[in-house]
């Protein structure tokens, strides 16, 4: 199971005993419900209004995207493309292959 947290991290905890795996500080409150896809899992944040890219095995980041407006959703996956809204309207369709974030 993946959950943010206002502690200002992502947390991945074991379902069957409920132990913690591992714990990604993220450097602003993860207030939106966190998305996976192909082992990775996808966190924005508060504050620093960040879209993270988590491995779902290790909780080391792979990546990070730092748009320029605030981002207010949820993130999304599907066919190699995170979707993520912001407060001003835009809809971001980031490749997770490209390294041009």
């Amino acid at each position: 199971v993946f959950a943010g947290s206002r502690d200002r991290s992502l947390h991945a905890v074991q379902i069957a005993d409920g132990s913690k795996r591992w714990e990604f500080e993220a450097g602003g409150e993860v207030w939106y419900s966190p998305t996976v896809d192909n082992g990775t899992v996808y966190a924005g944040t508060q504050n620093e209004w960040k879209l993270f890219a988590v491995d779902i095995a290790t909780g080391q980041k792979q990546w990070e995207f730092n748009p320029e407006d605030k981002l207010v959703t949820s993130p999304t996956a599907h066919n190699g493309t995170v979707y993520i809204g912001s407060q001003v309207g835009y809809l971001y369709a980031l490749d997770v292959s490209a390294d041009s974030r």
